[in-house]
């Protein structure tokens, strides 16, 4: 399975932000795109010691993302896309329009803000992977090898 370097998920993130607005730059400056590696490399290491699908591992690189929070804007745009490449390098599509994909991440989001009312915590990666994997295979379509 391939997965998006931390280089390519930044210089995605500054393309993102530099054509829809948003402050470029990391939320922990001190840690820089360490977050972003972070996640890279928990997803690689869920994928080989679970045995991940492909959609699971979109889902929680994707969730991830959102979860750590590593950009000053952008992030739920950095997730989506990030989880979208990592769908396409696979040879995955979804058959949604853009915005139906983005509706979904962000009623994500919302789903962890109001964990955290009731629950006094985020809903972890996990959840949101056991919401977003299903979803994604639903949608999926394969395509043939490049």
């Amino acid at each position: 399975m391939k997965l998006p370097t931390a280089a390519q998920v930044i210089a995605l993130h500054d393309s993102l932000v530099g054509r829809w607005g948003g402050e470029t730059g990391f939320y922990d400056h001190a840690n820089g795109p360490g977050s972003v590696e972070s996640a890279l490399y928990t997803v690689a290491t869920a994928v080989d010691a679970e045995q991940l699908t492909i959609f699971e591992a979109a889902a929680l690189l994707c969730a991830y993302l959102l979860t750590s929070h590593p950009f000053l804007d952008g992030n739920k745009r950095t997730a989506t896309a990030s989880m979208l490449v990592t769908l396409d390098v696979n040879n995955v599509a979804l058959d949604l329009k853009p915005r139906a994909i983005f509706n979904q991440i962000v009623a994500l989001q919302q789903g962890t803000e109001r964990a955290w009312e009731k629950l006094g915590r985020a809903a972890s990666p996990r959840e949101l992977v056991a919401q977003l994997a299903p979803w994604l295979a639903r949608h999926a379509k394969r395509r043939r090898r490049r």
